[in-house]
This record gives C-alpha cells, sequence and structure tokens, in this order.
C-alpha cells in the first residue's frame, strides 16, 4: 500500500495547478466478501488510486473555499508590469450561504409517539453534550464544499452519569473514506480514516464489516498492526453523500467563478493602464544626454515625423466599464440560478410586492427547494447514525428507543409567513373531517409538528371546555399510515 496524502505534509504531495476540470467525487467499491487480516492490505491497496484522485481534488476545492483560486497563477504576454490577481471569493458565498441556510440552526430528533418523547429528549441531551450542533455545520460545510461528508460514532469506555455514552465527530474527508459493496444494494463494506504523525508516519484505522464478525485494523507501513474485534452492528464512519455524483452547488458554478476573477483583474487593470499611460513626444527637443532607458523610466516616448509640428499626446485606451459591469452582472446571475443561491442586494425591482411575491421573485423559493433535496440526501445517513447511537445507548443501558419512533427535523426557516400558516392551521383544525395531526404537519408552522400536536393535545385534554374535549386513541397518533 502506499501512502497517498499527508496532511501536514499538503505542500509536498499536493501538485498545483492552473485549473482543474472537477465533476464531482467517485464513490468507492470492494468485491471483498471477507476482509480480513491476509487481505487488508491488498483491499486498500485497490483503494488508494480512487481515494487519491478524491482527495487531491477535495483539497483543491478546500483552497479554493479559503481563497487559493486559479487567477493566483494569472500571467500576460503584453504589458506584464500590470498583472493584478483579484479573488472575488464567490464559491466561498455559495458554500457558507447553503451551510447557513440548512444548518445554521441545530438539527434534532422529535418523537412521534409520545410514549418515548422524554427518551428523545434525553438522545438530543447526549447529542448536545457532544456539540453535535457545531459538528453538524462543520459537516454539512464539508458537505457543501467537496460533495461529500463524514461523521464518525464510537462508544466512550468510560462515561459518567449524565454523560453521553458515545463519541461523535466530524472527519476531514481528506483523511477519510467509506468503499461499499459492488453487490446491490451497494451497503458500507469497508471504512477507516487516516492519521499523520509529525515525522509523516501514516495510520490507518480500519473498520470492516464481515457476516463472521466485524474487524478493526490498524495499518502502519504496510503492516497490520492490530487485529480485534468491532462490537458493533454498523461500521462508525458514516457519509454523507451529496447525491450520486458527490457534486456541491458551489462545485457547479466554479468555471463562473474563475471567470469573474478573470474579468474583475482583467477589468484593474485596464483602469491601471489608463493612469500610468505614456505620453508620446512628436518632434520634441530632449535635454541633452538622456538615453532611451532614460526615456522609457519616465514613461515617455520619442517620435520624429517628416511634418514641421510638435505634439504631445497620451497613448492608451479605456475599458469600457459600462459592458464589462453588464458581463459581470450576466455571471453573476447565473450563479445565483445555478447555485439556487437568492438575490439578496439587487435593488432594481419595485412595486408594491410583499410576501410570498417578494420571496419567489429574489429566489429564495430556489433556495428552500435545493436546502428540501439537501434534507433527503442527508436524512438516509443522518437515520443510520441514530441507529449506531441507539445501539451504544441500549449497550450501555441508558436508553431504548425503536429507530421509527425518531423524526428529523430541520429547525430552519419556519417562521415566514406566520400569519398564512395560523390560518391553514385554524381552517384545517375547525374540519371535523381532517385529523388534528395532519393539520399540524400540513400548516408547516412548526419545525416539529408531532410533538406540538402531542403537546397541545395534552394541554387541550386538561384545559378544554367539558364535552369539547376530544379523546384520541394513543393507536391514531402513531400510525404510520397517518404521516404525510
Amino acid at each position: 500500500m502506499v501512502a497517498i496524502y499527508s496532511r501536514f505534509g499538503v505542500g509536498r504531495f499536493f501538485i498545483w495547478v492552473k485549473r482543474m476540470n472537477l465533476f464531482g467525487r467517485k464513490t468507492l467499491y470492494t468485491s471483498f466478501e471477507e476482509i480480513t487480516r491476509d487481505n487488508i492490505i491488498e483491499v486498500l491497496s485497490l483503494l488508494t488510486g480512487d481515494f487519491a484522485k478524491n482527495c487531491t481534488e477535495i483539497n483543491y476545492l478546500y483552497d479554493y473555499y479559503k481563497g487559493k483560486q486559479a487567477i493566483l497563477n494569472r500571467t500576460k504576454e503584453l504589458n506584464d508590469y500590470i498583472l493584478n490577481k483579484i479573488v472575488e471569493n464567490r464559491f466561498r458565498e455559495v458554500v457558507d450561504f447553503h451551510t447557513r441556510y440548512l444548518a445554521g440552526d441545530a438539527i434534532k430528533y422529535s418523537a412521534n409517539d409520545q410514549n418515548y418523547a422524554n427518551d428523545v429528549d434525553k438522545l438530543n441531551d447526549f447529542c448536545r453534550l457532544e456539540g453535535k450542533e457545531t459538528l453538524d455545520y462543520d459537516l454539512v460545510k464539508w458537505y457543501n464544499i467537496c460533495g461529500t461528508a463524514y461523521r464518525l460514532i464510537l462508544p466512550k469506555i468510560q462515561e459518567e452519569e449524565d454523560e453521553s455514552p458515545f463519541y461523535l465527530a466530524t472527519l476531514d474527508p481528506r483523511c477519510a473514506g467509506v468503499a461499499y459493496t459492488t453487490k446491490i444494494p451497494h451497503t458500507p463494506k469497508i471504512c477507516w480514516y487516516v492519521t499523520t504523525e509529525t515525522n509523516g508516519v501514516q495510520t490507518w484505522s480500519v473498520y470492516a464489516k464481515n457476516a463472521s464478525g466485524n474487524r478493526f485494523f490498524e495499518v502502519r507501513d504496510n503492516r497490520v498492526t492490530r487485529d480485534d474485534p468491532y462490537p458493533l452492528s454498523e461500521l462508525p464512519i458514516i457519509e454523507y453523500p451529496c447525491g450520486e455524483d458527490r457534486m456541491s452547488n458551489a462545485e457547479i458554478v466554479l468555471p463562473l467563478c474563475d471567470a469573474i476573477n478573470n474579468l474583475n483583474s482583467n477589468r484593474m487593470d485596464g483602469i491601471e493602464q489608463a493612469i500610468q499611460t505614456l505620453l508620446v513626444l512628436v518632434n520634441c527637443k530632449l535635454p541633452d544626454g538622456m538615453t532611451a532607458n532614460d526615456i522609457k523610466a519616465m514613461g515617455l516616448i520619442e517620435l520624429i515625423s517628416n511634418e514641421n509640428k510638435a505634439s504631445v499626446e497620451q497613448l492608451g485606451t479605456k475599458l469600457d466599464q459600462s459592458n464589462t459591469q453588464t458581463l459581470k452582472e450576466d455571471f453573476l446571475s447565473a450563479i445565483r440560478t445555478i447555485a439556487s443561491l437568492p438575490n439578496t442586494s439587487d435593488n432594481s425591482y419595485s412595486g408594491g410586492d410583499n410576501g410570498l411575491a417578494v420571496v419567489y421573485r429574489n429566489g429564495w423559493e430556489g433556495a428552500y427547494e435545493s436546502a428540501m433535496g439537501d434534507q433527503k440526501n442527508i436524512d438516509r445517513p443522518e437515520y443510520m447514525a441514530i441507529r449506531l447511537m441507539l445501539e451504544i445507548c441500549e449497550g450501555t443501558g441508558k436508553l431504548s428507543i425503536p429507530i421509527k419512533a425518531i423524526n428529523i427535523d430541520y429547525t430552519r426557516q419556519h417562521y415566514e409567513n406566520m400569519a398564512t400558516k395560523s390560518q391553514v392551521l385554524i381552517a384545517m383544525l375547525n374540519n371535523p373531517k381532517i385529523h388534528p395531526k395532519v393539520a399540524y404537519e400540513v400548516s408547516g408552522l412548526f419545525y416539529d409538528p408531532n410533538k406540538k400536536f402531542l403537546e397541545g393535545m395534552e394541554w387541550y385534554q386538561k384545559h378544554g371546555e367539558e364535552g369539547n374535549v376530544t379523546e384520541i386513541e394513543e393507536d391514531n397518533l402513531t400510525t404510520e399510515e397517518e404521516t404525510i
């Protein structure tokens, strides 16, 4: 197995190129049925080629996010003494917006069965103690930078009575990976993360899922230094891919970001060239002893013509700034449309529009639909994470919850258009043919409608008018058929 990447030696191993053509990350697969001490080196060796390619591309995208972009390698053949390299980091703008929009508020869990409401709240407390809100933000940021992200969940060896029994971490995707089986449904087969010591030695911590029992391997210098059983049923590293192609919104608009940088740099060159223009002296007598180098240093050009006429003129052309700005606005409009970015700064629209009209006109509806798509991508691995956390909790005797009793709640944007949503809720609650639970879910007023419905019915049964209290059987509250 070849050492393919060093986190502390990026400058030595990563070759900076002018611009890479990127089309998402490659999904890793392995056809090995059983991964043992005897074949683990071979398994990793077959995976390192695609893993190295992904690492290089992710590192390139992360550098772009930080501002190390292709325009910094800009060169000019003519007038190279005026060479601006301006980075207008629209890539980071796209990443940060989608990260804040999806994970700016905590991703929490709620119970759709009142019998497990307290236990789910306790699971949320465990996650809060592990700093899951911050870890979710970091995970979604990697997701939006490079199209994939990884979460690590491991049981704690020892924990206090009021502490979480599991450990959570968001891994650097340049140092972690998951490979899937080649057979449908392509379940996770092996996962790993790589740590690099200051002397450059890499350690691969590898978890493999086998029918005969899951294993943990530690590999250093092409040697297996540890081979232990892994007690949990699921692998501890969970991948959060951005669709099948693992390509983020920001990566799609990368060429447009480069075009804006190039346009701004050329625009600034044009302004400087207009200021640093040359003076053309025609038939003018210069002081004795002045050399050609002296003339050049003063920004002068001396010409002799057959006409008996002397003149002094400026040599230069001005860039049409209005046409340049029009082109830039066209690039920015394309970025907003393709990357589902709302327009927060354009004041060119006027009129009496308000409410939903402004939301649709300025592109917020597109941002909302994009976030809903990201939620669908995140839900599946997030339920895998919940399943693993519950397994650890059950093993320590702290919690026992069926996974079907847990909902994933994205707490963003549930307080816009509250008047309209409240009217929908009231109208549906007053319709005797609509179940109150459906009204809570459809109105969109709450990010956790099941929990709010249960709390509302409990309050109503205690404080409602006599004779108007509706008794609702517990089965009706939790049956899957009633969930929309």
